[in-house]
């Protein structure tokens, strides 16, 4: 991906934050009294920390003790998912966050849903590697601890395939009715290239896992679980070999997972075929910027061919 699409791709997604962010704002009152759930106290300090389209996060600190507070208005209870993973995952030597508190509240007539949980100090991969380049060492550094610690999340057991639930489970029978659930409706009018990859899809469904695993869902750090899914582990990758690499090199994540000895067999095929599904969601979705869309088709194209040689 060229440095113009990166920025381009991002300047949308911040527009995305940016709305979401505008629709929510949880009053102090409410924030203080689930941080006194905690502590028996109110914070002294609130910041809000305005990322992401899903939720409301909230830095709040007391004398020495700083917490995170997360804030979820999905009309449903949330983040219990998100606590199941983190214990699975810290029983398997993943360095997460403490969580403290779950509760779901009625605010405003809807159901809202509050994380409490250990705030862990540190700088967001993603933001090392664009501040200090592809090639510097601390970022190769970084991006091979990254490998082991998804190895380590891999190695978590779920059941069944999907979005996860809050015990560990998911809903679906297998991992290729997770991927049609989220490609979602496709037209019939598509580029050849998107043809051809859907014809890849179907025609290899078999290839995909049939043993699921404990999916992150966002490889870029190990502190925003709620995205967790539980299936193939080669799905992990596919968004970052198709965006992140761009700021982010994926061969030293990928090497010091490799050394792990966890990759199945198959693994380099199953992860080409999550590629070509991330890549084909993509321009059936409209999530690729305009300017760009000719060459995520021929991305697209270039994945398939490899698939196939």
């Amino acid at each position: 991906m060229s440095r113009e699409e990166l920025a381009a791709r991002e300047e949308m997604w911040e527009g995305l934050v940016t709305t979401a962010q505008a629709v929510w704002e949880t009053p102090r009152s409410i924030l203080d009294s689930i941080f006194a759930r905690v502590l028996g106290t109110a914070p002294n300090s609130v910041v809000r920390i305005s990322a992401g389209t899903s939720n409301e996060t909230y830095f709040c600190s007391s004398g020495k003790t700083r917490l995170v507070v997360r804030v979820g208005r999905h009309g449903r209870p949330h983040f219990e998912q998100e606590r199941w993973a983190i214990a699975a995952a810290r029983a398997a030597g993943v360095p997460a966050p403490d969580v403290l508190l779950v509760t779901h509240e009625r605010v405003d007539r809807e159901i809202t849903s509050f994380a409490v949980e250990q705030f862990v100090p540190g700088v967001p991969l993603g933001t090392l590697a664009r501040s200090r380049g592809r090639v510097d060492a601390h970022v190769a550094t970084a991006l091979s601890h990254a490998g082991e610690v998804l190895a380590a999340i891999h190695s978590v057991r779920t059941r069944g395939f999907g979005v996860l639930n809050g015990d560990g489970t998911a809903p679906l029978v297998d991992w290729p009715s997770y991927l049609d659930e989220r490609m979602g409706p496709v037209a019939a009018r598509q580029p050849e290239e998107v043809k051809r990859a859907l014809a890849v899809l179907e025609e290899h469904r078999g290839l995909v896992a049939t043993e699921p695993r404990l999916l992150h869902g966002r490889i870029a750090g190990v502190v925003d679980w709620e995205v967790v899914k539980s299936g193939d582990v080669s799905y992990d990758l596919a968004q970052w070999d198709v965006i992140h690499d761009a700021y982010a090199p994926v061969a030293p994540l990928f090497e010091s997972y490799s050394a792990t000895g966890k990759l199945p067999g198959d693994f380099d095929k199953r992860r080409l075929y999550s590629e070509i599904h991330y890549r084909a969601r993509e321009i059936i979705q409209g999530a690729v910027p305009s300017a760009f869309v000719g060459d995520s088709r021929s991305h697209l194209a270039a994945a398939v061919a490899q698939f196939a040689g």
